[in-house]
């Protein structure tokens, strides 16, 4: 069984009093570790039902999210070909671009 790590071995929720606070004094220590606080409603939770929250919404930010990044990417995709092929079909003559320019403008695309 692969063993996993918490939250303050990666450096989170150190307390005022660990040498992992970035904190200069103890006044600001205490109030650093009141904001890294969780809200109440996640803090009650038992370990098992906040990973199974943090699974869902994970989920949740994937299913709105990488559809849009995909969307860009076949775009991104499509606009650096047009660019190549226009390119061959006479772009820079038409539209009186120096070899420097149109570089320029290929650049953007990528």
């Amino acid at each position: 069984m692969a063993s996993t790590k918490s939250y303050e071995d990666y450096g989170y929720g150190a307390g005022p009093e660990s040498p992992k606070s970035s904190a200069s004094s103890p006044e600001s220590a205490v109030e650093a570790r009141r904001k890294m606080e969780a809200p109440p409603l996640v803090r009650d939770l038992l370990p098992e039902q906040r990973k199974e929250l943090e699974l869902h919404i994970r989920r949740k930010i994937d299913r709105r999210l990488l559809p849009m990044v995909i969307i860009m990417y076949i775009m991104n995709y499509l606009d650096r070909n047009n660019i190549a092929s226009a390119r061959l079909g006479g772009l820079e003559d038409d539209l009186q671009l120096s070899s420097t320019q149109y570089q320029v403008c290929s650049r953007h695309c990528r």
